[in-house]
Formats: C-alpha cells, sequence, structure tokens
C-alpha cells in the first residue's frame, strides 16, 4: 500500500505490519528509519488536529545527538490514495525490547545477562532524561507504564505511543487530552476518575516516573508486600490507601525475599519517600524528571564493584555489597556472573548511552519481546520476592497484569 506525507505529498511505501494495539497497526515502510503508524478506525477531527499540533512542534530528544531515538514522536501525518488521514509516521526505534525484559529478575537472567545494578541505574537515568524533555514542552505522558518503554544493550530508552499523550497546542492553549490510563502507574488523587475529562499534570506523571524507577533497581512494584490483615487488596487499592513497601503504616511488610530500601543512596531514599510517602498527601512534593536526573547522577557515581562479584555493584556509602549479602540470606543470585562464552544468544557490541557516568559499559544483548513470556516471568517473579504469597492476593495481580498486556 501507498501512502502520501501530508505536508509534503511524498510517497511512503508500507513493507511489513510489526505491531497491533488497541487502536491500530505499527508498520515497516519503504523508508528504513520511519515507521507507520495507522488507525483501525476512521481518524477523528479531534485526533487529526491533535497529530498536526505534535508533528509541528516536538519535544528536543535527549538522545538524538547519539544516533538513538528516545522518544518516537509524530514526524507527519499520513493519507490514503483517497486523501483520507489513516495515520501518521514516526522515527523507528532500533534494537530494543520493553524495559521488562531488564528489570524482572527471572528475564533478565534469561536474555539480558550482564545488565547489571549499574545498567539499571543508568535506564533509569536515561528514563528521568526523556521524561524531563517532554515535561520542558508542557506535554504530559499520561498513561506512564512499563509497557510503553523499550532499552537497548546500552541502557538507552525509547518511549512510544506518544500520541496518546496529553497535548497542548503552545499558540492557542488548547489542551488535547490522554484518554487513557493503567491503574498500576496512576497516582491515588486519579484513581476512579473518569480520565477523559481530566487535565492531566505533569505531577501525576511523576507518581508513575517513580514506580517505573523502582521497578528498574528493585525489580518488582513498590506496592506490592505482605499485608498485616486479613484484607486482601490490588494494586490500585493499595496506591489509593498509600500502602507502598517502605510507608510509615506498619500495615505492609517486606516479605523475606524482598530488598531493603537501604540499599539504594541516600539520594534516590529521599526521592522514592518524597514520591510516595510525601507526595501521597502532597502530590506537588513528587520530586520531579529533572530531581530523579540529579539523584540517579549521584548514585551512580557513587556506584562500586564487588570484590567478589563483578556483576554485583553497590552503593559505595553502605560499605558493604548488598547484592553479596541477599544471596546469604535468600541463596538467590539476583546478578549472577556471566559465563565467558553465552551459549543462548549473540552479544551486541553497544552504541553510547545518553549520560556517561561510571565503569565503562560492556557487552549486553537484549532477545525477546513476547507478552506471554512477560506474563510467566511476572507471575514467577511475584514468587521469588514475596513468598509465601497468597492465592487471593496473586489472582488479582496476574489478572491486572494480562489486562495490562491485552488492552
Amino acid at each position: 500500500m501507498n501512502l502520501q506525507y501530508a505536508k509534503t505529498g511524498k510517497s511512503l511505501k508500507l513493507i511489513e505490519h510489526i505491531a497491533s494495539g488497541g487502536q491500530g497497526e505499527v508498520w515497516t515502510t519503504s523508508d528504513t528509519k520511519i515507521v507507520a503508524k495507522l488507525y483501525k478506525q476512521t481518524m477523528t477531527s479531534e485526533q487529526v488536529e491533535k497529530l498536526q499540533v505534535m508533528s509541528e512542534d516536538p519535544p528536543n530528544d535527549p538522545a538524538l545527538r547519539k544516533g538513538h531515538v528516545s522518544i518516537a514522536w509524530c514526524i507527519d501525518l499520513l493519507k490514503d490514495q483517497q486523501n483520507n488521514f489513516v495515520g501518521y509516521a514516526m522515527p523507528k526505534v532500533q534494537n530494543s525490547r520493553t524495559i521488562l525484559n531488564v528489570f524482572l529478575p527471572t528475564l533478565r537472567n534469561k536474555v539480558a545477562l550482564g545488565f547489571n545494578w549499574y545498567y539499571l541505574h543508568q535506564t533509569a537515568q536515561n528514563l528521568a532524561s526523556v521524561v524531563q524533555a517532554i515535561h520542558q514542552k508542557n506535554y504530559v505522558i499520561g498513561d506512564i507504564k512499563a509497557e510503553n518503554l523499550l532499552v537497548n544493550a546500552s541502557a538507552q530508552v525509547s518511549i512510544v505511543d506518544t500520541d496518546s499523550f496529553q497535548i497542548r497546542n503552545s499558540a492557542t492553549g488548547k489542551v488535547y487530552r490522554c484518554l487513557v490510563g493503567t491503574g498500576s502507574y496512576t497516582p491515588p488523587e486519579l484513581l476512579g476518575k473518569n480520565l477523559q475529562t481530566v487535565d492531566r499534570l505533569e505531577l501525576h506523571d511523576r507518581f508513575g516516573l517513580g514506580i517505573i524507577i523502582y521497578q528498574l533497581l528493585f525489580g518488582y512494584h513498590p506496592f506490592l508486600g505482605v499485608l498485616d490483615t486479613p484484607e486482601q487488596l490490588s494494586l490500585e487499592e493499595r496506591i489509593s490507601k498509600g500502602l507502598w513497601l517502605h510507608s510509615p503504616n506498619a500495615t505492609v511488610k517486606p516479605g523475606r525475599f524482598s530488598i531493603p530500601l537501604e540499599v539504594v543512596h541516600p539520594s534516590l531514599r529521599t526521592c522514592f519517600q518524597k514520591c510516595f510517602t510525601v507526595g501521597y498527601e502532597n502530590p506537588h512534593l513528587r520530586p520531579t524528571a529533572t530531581e530523579w536526573y540529579q539523584a540517579l547522577k549521584l548514585a551512580i557515581a557513587d556506584l562500586t564493584v564487588c570484590s567478589h562479584s563483578p556483576e554485583h555493584h553497590y552503593t559505595k556509602t553502605n560499605r558493604r555489597c548488598c547484592w553479596c549479602d541477599y544471596k546469604a540470606k535468600t541463596s538467590v543470585d539476583l546478578f549472577p556472573p556471566v559465563p565467558s562464552t553465552p551459549k543462548t544468544h549473540k552479544i551486541k557490541t553497544p552504541s553510547p548511552v545518553v549520560t556517561t557516568v561510571g565503569p565503562t559499559p560492556r557487552n549486553n544483548s537484549l532477545a525477546t519481546n513476547n507478552p506471554i513470556a512477560w506474563i510467566l516471568a511476572l507471575t514467577i517473579s511475584l514468587s521469588l520476592i514475596i513468598p509465601p504469597i497468597r492465592q487471593e492476593l496473586v489472582i488479582p495481580m496476574f489478572r491486572q497484569i494480562v489486562q495490562t498486556f491485552t488492552r
């Protein structure tokens, strides 16, 4: 099928269908650096207007000078041969997979072995840089979630599904809302609200950003934990009550396989407390993307390599390798040694990261993008992190995970 760019009239040929979602399909094109998203339903005038605003006023991509696409933004609208708007063109994100592949321990050790805590810190910092660039344009991500975040072997991050963002026309002030959300990343003040009637704020994104950074550094959701009550609550219910793992509220207790908050740098501990404890009552006090970036910069500079295991990076401030301690306590090595000759996947040479701090990046490989594998791995991770976990808690969380991937 041949389409045309709306601005220039230049032809663009669709080559291969590579992904589908609730609203549309993504295709490779005759331009190897461009992919096309085509909507399943006829585009509304509101959609067309929003994408026109996006194409004319993009955010500054913080990684573009390094040759990496970190924001898959609308370049131009696309028309069919009948001159109807059918979708839009955006830059192709190369050699990346969902961040679930690196923060879930079971998946990471299968498909990204060697992606250690240093790389996870870099991933978090690069994510903060991307979110910062979006917020600088007064745009709001809205539906910020792990499913829409990709990472490559060098910890460079990309965000996709940008047409769902809340966009404000800087010339007219008109707001094109984000109409969707994911409960497990939604701040408590928005849970239960009709998101189609809400103008999102940058401080709402701060909550979801904090959750994803926590997932990257700890491997699981910050609102998981063992409730010290007969009542079992879903993630959304826990979020609405402010019941996170390291809350002063004694209702939530970490399990044997949980990781202490103290393993991270003091600057990050402060950010997490501001995001989930202080921010519960005062959302405007949640750390901004810039604050997260600076805290992660300090944390990365303070990382050191364990003398017993080269894959163990820990905070020098703590003076002990937290991963050796964790292994001694649980018999689980979250960052196991990398074989000298990997047999399961090919190692690729990494490209430069957005911010280079600490040791020189080593080769890594990301090898899968199978949603079923993610769901299975996440379910296994839950049993690893907080066993013994009650069936009443597993079932609603598993159902939520499935719904996330089948939206």
